[in-house]
């Protein structure tokens, strides 16, 4: 493991057979060290409950098919949005009013905010684009999920 201190620092010298690696691309930095040059602690949290709560689950249930010889799609929307001075971020159902375009209820004002920008109109295009084709065609045009791929 010695070999790889270059690149993977103190991890090269673990006390266990198992640790983290930092490998630049799915873990570019160490934690304390990430953690260290601004991801605070609340930063952490609401990534690791969105991870347990949405995006695992999701995860998992889109690779079940494709695991059996089905197919699955999944879509993800990272989108910060500006509502509220972006407090909502791409919070859970914000892909609602994006898809139907009504920002002006429900969710929409505040996750959206007053201001109907011309990249939440662009989304909303996008969106409306993809779920119209795999309504009508089973294809949403992005690769099929399979184990793995997400």
């Amino acid at each position: 493991m010695r070999q790889y201190e270059d690149r993977w620092g103190p991890f090269a010298h673990p006390l266990t057979l198992f640790s983290p690696v930092v490998d630049g691309e799915v873990l570019p930095a160490a934690p304390w060290q990430a953690l260290a040059a601004g991801a605070s602690a609340e930063e952490l949290y609401v990534l690791v409950q969105t991870d347990w709560l949405f995006r695992m689950p999701t995860l998992r249930l889109a690779e079940a098919p494709a695991a059996g010889g089905g197919r699955a799609c999944l879509y993800e929307l990272a989108w910060q949005s500006p509502g509220n001075g972006g407090v909502m971020r791409a919070c859970h159902g914000l892909d609602g009013p994006l898809l139907f375009g009504t920002y002006d209820a429900h969710l929409g004002p505040a996750a959206i905010g007053p201001e109907h920008t011309a990249e939440a109109r662009e989304l909303t295009t996008q969106i409306r684009t993809a779920w119209t084709s795999f309504a009508t065609s089973g294809d949403p045009g992005g690769p099929p999920t399979t184990p793995g791929s997400a």
